[in-house]
């Protein structure tokens, strides 16, 4: 199989959050703004795509097949093991063995060697392609066939499944609409900002591999969740996330950013959503202060009513008490629903 169109691709599974945003509501049975959508089909993914690209401006589909397994198997970087990422499968994916019976929040397993997530496990991930054998022929950019008897491709293994399906070279189909608490999708965008397609050597295009992996992650639309300190203070972590931030929305003045405050519930309903709002302002403080305009910053508090983790512990609190920021093409006609 040989790659030559160049394409970006979600570091994330879509997240509840982003669904939301783009479609105004939340099908999926396990409920967190961090957890991957499911319960949708190919329809529902293909209206979603359909509808980001208008919002954005930009061409955004469901992955083929090929570009699914190259992006799953790390491409030119790739280790050759088993599952995205790793031999060992409970390193990189959310399976029943591990699961405890439900979806987990994006991310929070180890990534494959082009620092993409969950490719193996957590939902199974619609692809654009039908269903079908595949050739024994090298083929370049396969696109797979257009209709079919066993439904739609999906790949990746889920939550409830065993560690077999986790494999990157499972395959597998379901019919277009249907939908499963198991399986959700990722995004790819094509024709991005930058060209990154050259001309090599006999006129023959093919994409640059450090170009490919310095911009197959897909990071200007996804929700990131930044943990504050005990001391309500910036991490170095949580500054380089939002240097990065800022570093984008200086080169890309159409973009706005979204800035929403959470927090454990420790203390009063008053008290939380205070501590909220406050660590929203923490963030957009500190953009302003490295050049993005304060008028491109949305800030919100959500107080204790989005937890992403359990509040019963430690680790958990820490990781309930955060800001998220998501950056949003501007556009008029743009509603985020959080």
């Amino acid at each position: 199989m040989n790659i030559t169109k160049d394409y970006y691709i979600g570091k994330f599974e879509v997240t509840q959050a982003l669904w939301q945003t783009v479609m105004g509501n939340n099908p999926s049975r396990f409920k967190g703004d961090s957890l991957p959508v499911e319960q949708v089909s190919w329809y529902d993914a293909q209206e979603f795509c359909a509808e980001l690209s208008r919002m954005t401006g930009r061409r955004f589909s469901l992955p083929t097949e090929a570009e699914w397994e190259y992006a799953a198997r790390g491409g030119k970087k790739s280790t050759k093991a088993k599952y995205s990422g790793s031999s060992g499968v409970s390193n990189v994916a959310w399976y029943k063995d591990n699961s405890g019976e439900q979806t987990h929040p994006v991310g929070r397993l180890h990534p494959n060697e082009l620092g993409i997530y969950d490719m193996s496990g957590n939902v199974y991930e619609l692809c654009l392609d039908w269903y079908g054998r595949y050739s024994s022929v090298s083929q370049t950019d396969p696109k797979g066939s257009g209709s079919g008897d066993e439904g739609v491709v999906i790949r990746g293994g889920s939550w409830y499944g065993s560690a077999y399906p986790c494999r990157i070279s499972y395959r597998c189909g379901i019919v277009p609409g249907g939908r499963d608490r198991g399986i959700g999708f990722r995004v790819v965008l094509r024709n991005s900002m930058n060209e990154m397609v050259k001309d090599i050597g006999e006129g023959k295009k093919v994409v640059k591999q450090e170009e490919f992996e310095k911009h197959v992650v897909l990071e200007h639309i996804e929700s990131v969740v930044i943990v504050m300190d005990a001391n309500d203070k910036l991490s170095d972590l949580t500054s380089r996330g939002l240097d990065k931030a800022a570093e984008f929305m200086k080169h890309h003045p159409d973009f706005n950013v979204l800035i929403t405050g959470h927090t454990d519930n420790t203390g009063t309903e008053e008290n939380n959503q205070a501590r909220s709002e406050r660590y929203a302002r923490i963030a957009a403080d500190y953009l302003v202060e490295k050049g993005v305009e304060r008028s491109r910053i949305t800030c919100k508090g959500y107080g204790a009513s989005r937890p992403i983790d359990t509040n019963d512990t430690f680790e958990g609190r820490l990781h309930n008490c955060r800001v998220e920021f998501t950056i949003i093409r501007n556009n008029r006609n743009l509603k985020v629903n959080f």
